[in-house]
């Protein structure tokens, strides 16, 4: 034997009295006799009659939405402490004449505190150079780094890849054939 129920539910507002209908079905199938039963329940909630379960409801709903609204406010509030790593981009030649490359790198701390930054230079994922620096809050680097190339295939990535005890950093460009 197989039972399917289907319920339906509505909150219906005439004249300003709130009528709770609620409709259960319920499909019965019995194969051995090879024919269905429907069967309907209507249940109607007067309108003298308050809806404590919906009050309730509604309620904690409202209070939720409250507290929600809240922890939004609070989290959006909260200030956003990072550091920005730039390549210069006047800095480097995309096409070098020579077997070195030049650029400037710049990297600016919007950190809480005194932040410790370490990082390495990779030319096609070889170290070339490498950098450690200590910024204060709202300080500015500026460096001027030249890097062998001679013996390079190109095109080849020039990687900046910088770390501060927290988050990583990362830039590059790339080193063409004209």
């Amino acid at each position: 034997m197989f039972k399917y129920f289907e319920i339906q539910t509505a909150l219906i507002d005439v004249s300003n009295h709130y009528t709770y209908h609620i409709r259960i079905t319920t499909y019965t199938e019995n194969y051995a006799q090879g024919h269905y039963y429907n069967e309907m329940i209507d249940n109607t909630i007067h309108p003298n009659k308050p809806d404590s379960e919906l009050i309730l409801v509604v309620f904690i709903s409202i209070i939720f939405a409250v507290v929600f609204s809240i922890a939004l406010i609070v989290y959006e509030a909260q200030p956003l402490y990072y550091s920005t790593l730039a390549i210069k981009p006047e800095s480097y030649d995309n096409f070098p004449d020579a077997e070195m490359s030049t650029c400037i790198i710049e990297i600016q701390s919007f950190e809480k505190d005194k932040t410790e930054y370490s990082g390495d230079i990779y030319v096609n994922g070889f170290p070339t150079d490498h950098i450690d620096i200590v910024l204060n809050p709202g300080e500015v680097y500026e460096g001027k780094k030249i890097l062998d190339i001679s013996g390079i295939q190109l095109p080849a990535k020039v990687q900046i890849e910088l770390k501060t005890p927290t988050k990583n950093y990362s830039a590059h460009y790339w080193l063409k054939k004209e």
